[in-house]
């Protein structure tokens, strides 16, 4: 659906309903993930990495696409830049979650380990 969003030419239709069309399906996605019901306990192919390069995907995806526009061009949106972009935005986030964030992960658990707090379900709560 983004792919195809990204092939419309930015009309006023575009600009009012677009995000809100996008907005809406990652609002039911999540909806629908969150727990309680059949689809959430379905497993996609390729979330769990999704999930996993999720971040350092926010943090990069404007600065790759900003340098694939610039290297094709910005003017129109063709379906192989798209799909480069796409692909290049994965592999900087994924590139950026091995080579950066794992390491320091890593570092923060070797001096702050991680510990469960304790259970205060046994004790009595005084108004």
């Amino acid at each position: 659906m983004l792919v195809i969003l990204s092939q419309v030419q930015e009309t006023r239709f575009y600009e009012a309903f677009g995000f809100t069309v996008i907005a809406l399906a990652f609002g039911w996605l999540v909806r629908f993930s969150a727990g309680g019901n059949a689809w959430s306990r379905t497993s996609i192919p390729g979330m769990k990495f999704i999930a996993e390069i999720s971040y350092s995907l926010y943090l990069l995806h404007l600065i790759v696409i900003g340098l694939v526009n610039r290297r094709w061009g910005a003017l129109e949106f063709s379906l192989p830049q798209t799909v480069g972009a796409f692909v290049a935005c994965l592999a900087a986030a994924t590139a950026l979650r091995y080579a950066v964030e794992i390491p320091f992960l890593r570092v923060r658990d070797a001096f702050h380990p991680f510990r469960p707090r304790r259970s205060e379900a046994g004790t009595k709560q005084s108004d």
